[in-house]
């Protein structure tokens, strides 16, 4: 439910706008960072696209931009793509025909290599994740992207920053938002660009009073 999100938005007068796969697409291809919430809670070893920060993998420096302003890791640790099912084998080879929970590092083709450098991991490995229609909203923005740049792969990490667990609930999204340096948020059927918040001090205090207090109330 994000309805507490929405009345937080507009107490503190932060203008949103409805989602829109589109808009979406083309803000990460101009290389702009996705903060992307949708649905239930997923369960998994990795970020299964309802959780998730999103961006080009086609720049060579994106690895660095996102570690710079988002994920503070080690250089060495690869970014995992996120690709529509149908265009797999068009970028990665496998074994194993189902790749719907990031569970098996694959090897990258050519294309790969020349196209989505971002998550091309040093060994010639990408840990990929496929998605078909029935995956929610994130099929509608890697699809859109693919319309856009003709690329049908999206990096995919997960929504949280190096040293926290995966974000739960949607005030949870806005506070990992603010801290970091994402572009965009999106909670479901909320968009909203990063210059729309006024005083990102004050409501980063006012969600982290909020996730104290659901801590101590389920505790």
């Amino acid at each position: 439910d994000n309805s507490d999100f929405k009345k937080l938005l507009s107490d503190q007068g932060v203008l949103y706008n409805s989602f829109d796969a589109k808009i979406v697409a083309e803000k990460l291809a101009k290389k702009e960072i996705v903060a992307y919430y949708e649905g239930g809670w997923e369960f998994g070893p990795r970020a299964l696209g309802h959780r998730s920060f999103l961006a080009d993998p086609r720049s060579t420096d994106m690895k660095a931009i996102l570690n710079k302003k988002i994920k503070h890791r080690e250089p060495y640790r690869p970014f995992a793509p996120i690709v529509l099912k149908e265009y797999f084998s068009e970028y990665f080879d496998s074994l194993v025909d189902n790749h719907q929970h990031m569970l098996y590092a694959v090897r990258c083709c050519e294309k790969a290599k020349t196209v989505i450098p971002t998550v091309v991991h040093v060994d010639n490995t990408a840990r990929a994740q496929t998605v078909s229609a029935n995956a929610g909203n994130i099929y509608k923005i890697i699809n859109a992207f693919n319309d856009v740049t003709g690329v049908p792969v999206l990096v995919n990490t997960s929504l949280n920053d190096n040293d926290e667990p995966i974000v739960l609930t949607p005030i949870d999204a806005l506070s990992c938002f603010l801290r970091t340096n994402a572009d965009v948020l999106v909670v479901d059927d909320v968009m909203v660009n990063r210059n729309q918040f006024h005083d990102i001090p004050k409501l980063l205090k006012i969600t982290e009073e909020k996730q104290l207090a659901l801590l101590c109330k389920n505790t």
